[in-house]
């Protein structure tokens, strides 16, 4: 049987990912990228934009169907803002577009499209409905010495309708004294897509497998159904890589209700002269759901 993996600290001794600061967001340590101290994770980001659009004010019930999101660069480990701004608004569909500022530079820019809420019985049009995902009881940690965004993510194997599948929740708030709904949560870890094919291979094989390039995702689109559920939040993903440079990831989206929407990302490959191989914690079965 595996030993339990030690978490670093309790839920309650992690700080949130970013304390308000009038407009401006400063982050904790928790928000730092993976590939600089100096440097915010793009999942951060992700999930400030999708709290812009999120919260940008509307005359009739509106859900975000669809979230672009542009990573133009990282942004740095200090205060910033967002910004929003409606780009047209019709009677059903709403075109926004949001932008991450720091120091006077932009940093990341997104589109969205929100859809007045309107009831619809589209039951006989429907194919049966996918079974619902499972989500095991273990709990993966993540690669020893970790100091970045991934510290405050819980992460869960699974089954989807194809096939392996992970669940991830974020353990801490995005912003401190604000409940993360379940878009931020879901736009937040959709920075994973990606990878999350390379973490079932890295458990599976017990290492990262070896290769002379890096993988970076320069955006990310959500397309949804429904608003997402805030807590665990599944990827069901997919990464094929090409011999030019780049590469394309998509998942299946799901909440505890369902399927809830999709993810796809372009992913930049980069040369690389060596790459580090990263042991992962044994599993952690249980622990609060």
């Amino acid at each position: 049987m595996s030993q339990a993996a030690e978490d670093p600290q309790a839920d309650e001794e992690l700080p949130p990912v970013f304390t308000r600061a009038g407009a401006a967001f400063l982050p904790s340590p928790l928000a730092c990228s993976p590939w600089s101290e100096q440097q915010q994770h793009g999942a951060v980001m992700l999930g400030l934009l999708a709290r812009a659009i999120e919260q940008f004010p509307s005359d009739e019930p509106r859900q975000v169907t669809r979230l672009t999101v542009d990573l133009m660069r990282a942004a740095p480990m200090s205060a910033v803002e967002t910004r929003c701004r409606a780009l047209r608004t019709g009677r059903w569909v709403e075109t926004l577009e949001a932008s991450l500022w720091a120091g006077g530079e932009e940093y990341a820019h997104a589109t969205a499209m929100r859809f007045r809420r309107q009831e619809v019985d589209t039951s006989a049009a429907r194919a049966a409905p996918a079974a619902r995902a499972r989500r095991d009881a273990e709990e993966w940690g993540p690669p020893r010495g970790v100091r970045f965004f991934a510290r405050c993510v819980r992460m869960r194997p699974g089954q989807g309708a194809r096939g392996r599948m992970l669940w991830y929740r974020m353990r801490v708030p995005l912003v401190a004294g604000e409940p993360t709904s379940g878009l931020q949560h879901a736009a937040a870890v959709s920075d994973f897509t990606y990878g999350t094919p390379m973490v079932l291979r890295a458990h599976s094989d017990g290492l990262l497998a070896e290769r002379d390039f890096s993988t970076i995702n320069p955006d990310t689109t959500l397309n949804l159904l429904r608003a997402p559920q805030a807590g665990w939040i599944g990827l069901e993903s997919q990464l094929e890589l090409g011999d030019c440079g780049a590469g394309v990831a998509v998942a299946t989206l799901w909440d505890d209700l369902g399927i809830v929407g999709s993810v796809s990302q372009s992913v930049l490959l980069r040369p690389l002269a060596s790459q580090t191989r990263l042991g992962w914690r044994p599993p952690r079965r249980g622990g609060a759901d």
